[in-house]
């Protein structure tokens, strides 16, 4: 039971993370229940830690600069343009 209501708090959290009219903090200590503590070492994890086991680099060796590794799937530039106009709707009595 107690999982569930947990779940329930993280999904609350992911509803409104990216939302500008809450802040991260008050999501955190309201829907996470992290404490000040959990927080400063949040804090401390995102600016040491992860720069130590997840260089900027090593995000383009797993592929994740925007892409699957080995994923090419044409396009881009050499594309022609082939969309079409719409087509144009007939105007009259009764046609909107």
């Amino acid at each position: 039971m107690e999982q569930s209501f947990q779940e329930q708090r993280f999904n609350n959290y992911n509803a409104l993370a990216n939302n500008p009219e809450f802040s991260k903090w008050f999501l955190a200590t309201h829907f996470l229940r992290m404490t000040e503590e959990d927080l400063k070492e949040n804090r401390k994890g995102l600016l040491k830690m992860d720069k130590k086991y997840f260089p900027p680099n090593a995000q383009e060796q797993l592929g994740m600069g925007g892409g699957m590794p080995g994923a090419d799937f044409g396009g881009g530039e050499d594309m022609p343009d082939t969309e079409e106009p719409p087509e144009e709707k007939e105007s009259g009595p009764g046609l909107l």
